[in-house]
């Protein structure tokens, strides 16, 4: 059975942080893991580092437009 949620009544601040919550663990993540290439990569040499700075800034700008054309097509819909 599924609990459903009205997030239109009570604390707006809660309300807030129950949706945010996953998001920022999320985003967390994502760049602990990035911090961890680039941690292990260092001992390589700087083009590593920045080949590996690159690549998780191409990989959240890929999530971002994706996120947003994902958000749109549910705005629409």
């Amino acid at each position: 059975m599924r609990k459903i949620t009205d997030l239109t009544q009570g604390s707006i601040v809660r309300n807030l942080w129950i949706m945010a919550v996953p998001l920022i663990s999320s985003s967390f993540i994502q760049m602990a893991y990035s911090m961890t290439d680039m941690l292990w990569l260092g001992h390589l040499g700087s083009d590593a580092v920045a080949a590996v700075g690159a690549a998780g800034f191409f990989v959240w700008l890929s999530n971002a437009l994706s996120y947003m054309t994902k958000t749109g097509a549910e705005i629409t819909v």
